[in-house]
């Protein structure tokens, strides 16, 4: 990308190309603290455009996802500051936004979307604040099920990828909550 100067960021993160290629997903800090919106701009670095508006510090967004197999929508999870994160689903061409609920009600981080489009890598706090309390899940974006990969143990896991050649996941992992020391690649059912 080429975002000029003047354009009023303060931070740029998470960055996420569209299946086609063409476009990139990013959250953008706007005007201080807090004011994180999703942003999408094409690959030539034409067509900048805030496609989230939350204009209070009550929450932001984070973590966008393209689904693998459309340029239609992406997902982001919306944060509420005390660490509570909800999968929100994001209609690019009418900007709809729908709240997918969590299952059992927990904090989530969203990771990324399975290759088949049917659920989403995640990663959910056991107890409050993000500590190696944590644990690796797949959830369906009706909240009928939740299937957990890798349980916590002692590790705080942050957020991780689905490599589309081989659907491995690499994810970085840490002793404490917001260090990440080192990073880990598991196979798609949490192994290896």
């Amino acid at each position: 990308t080429d975002i000029p100067g003047d354009s009023g960021f303060d931070s740029i993160s998470y960055p996420r190309r569209s299946p086609d290629g063409k476009m990139i997903a990013f959250v953008g800090n706007r005007g201080g603290q807090y004011r994180y919106e999703i942003f999408i701009i094409n690959d030539d670095s034409t067509g900048l455009m805030q496609i989230t508006n939350y204009p209070t510090t009550a929450s932001y967004t984070m973590f966008p996802a393209w689904d693998p197999n459309s340029t239609e929508f992406l997902y982001y999870v919306k944060v509420i500051p005390a660490s509570h994160g909800l999968v929100h689903k994001l209609f690019l061409s009418t900007l709809e936004d729908i709240e997918i609920p969590n299952y059992g009600g927990a904090n989530t981080r969203l990771c990324d979307i399975t290759s088949d489009g049917n659920a989403f890598l995640a990663v959910r706090e056991r107890n409050c604040c993000w500590t190696p309390n944590n644990y690796t899940l797949y959830q369906d974006f009706q909240a009928t099920y939740e299937q957990i990969i890798k349980e916590r143990d002692g590790h705080a896991e942050r957020i991780g990828r689905i490599n589309r050649m081989d659907n491995w996941i690499i994810y970085p992992q840490s002793t404490i909550a917001w260090n990440p020391t080192n990073i880990y690649k598991m196979d798609e059912s949490g192994g290896n």
